[in-house]
């Protein structure tokens, strides 16, 4: 199973990434799942392919999520 858009990264609503994140996780894991032959996939060829995923994508998430906390700061009452 791998999750994406706001089940993977739980971005701050007020960053208006959710949708966004959805669609660029879908590229990457497609780019990353497309070149394993579907006659014969391997637990290692698969994995290899969602390790791909993450590593693409971690850095940007994280970033998303980050500025989304920093900018819903403010915002909260205190």
């Amino acid at each position: 199973m791998v999750l994406v858009g706001d089940a993977a990264h739980a971005a701050s609503p007020s960053s208006g990434q959710g949708a966004s994140m959805a669609f660029e996780d879908a590229v990457t894991l497609g780019r990353a799942l497309q070149d394993i032959r579907p006659e014969t996939p391997t637990a290692g060829v698969i994995e290899a392919a969602f390790t791909r995923y993450e590593c693409e994508r971690r850095e940007r998430a994280e970033a998303v999520v980050e500025w989304g906390r920093r900018n819903a700061a403010p915002k909260i009452r205190g």
